[in-house]
C-alpha cells in the first residue's frame, strides 16, 4: 500500500521542512517572495511583499473567494480600504481579512518601501 503524497514526498515520511530559497516574482516595482507555496504546505501560503513607494494594488475593492488573509506589517505602513473606509496599519500591526471581505491596499508612503508578510489560508 502506498502512502499519500505531498508533491514528490510521501506524507507519512514528511517531517519538518526548512525552505531556504523562495521563488521571487518582480512585478510593477514590487518584490514578492513566495516563502511557502501549496506544494510545500497545502493548508496555507506565505508571501513576503516588498511594496514600492506609492504603489496601490488593486485600486478597486476585490475579495478572495476561498482564502482568509492575514497581513503582518514588518516595515513602513499600509492603507487597507474596505467598504467602511480606510484603516492604516504600521510596522507591528496585523490586518485580518476573512474570505469574501472586499478590500484594497496601498503603501502609505510615496517615498519609502513597505514590507509585509501575508498568510493565505487555505492557501
Amino acid at each position: 500500500m502506498s502512502s499519500p503524497t505531498l508533491g514528490a514526498r510521501p506524507l507519512a515520511d514528511a517531517g519538518p521542512s526548512v525552505l531556504r530559497t523562495p521563488r521571487v516574482v518582480e512585478m510593477l516595482g514590487n518584490r514578492l517572495e513566495l516563502l511557502v507555496e501549496v506544494g510545500d504546505f497545502p493548508r496555507a501560503s506565505l508571501v513576503r511583499y516588498t511594496v514600492a513607494p506609492g504603489f496601490s494594488a488593486p485600486p478597486q475593492l476585490h475579495h478572495h473567494v476561498e482564502d482568509d488573509v492575514v497581513m503582518v506589517v514588518l516595515r513602513g505602513g499600509l492603507v487597507v480600504t474596505g467598504v467602511t473606509g480606510d484603516q492604516t496599519a504600521h510596522a507591528g500591526d496585523v490586518v485580518v481579512l476573512r474570505h469574501g471581505t472586499p478590500f484594497a491596499w496601498r503603501n502609505v508612503s510615496k517615498e519609502e518601501e513597505a514590507v509585509y508578510l501575508a498568510v493565505y489560508a487555505p492557501g
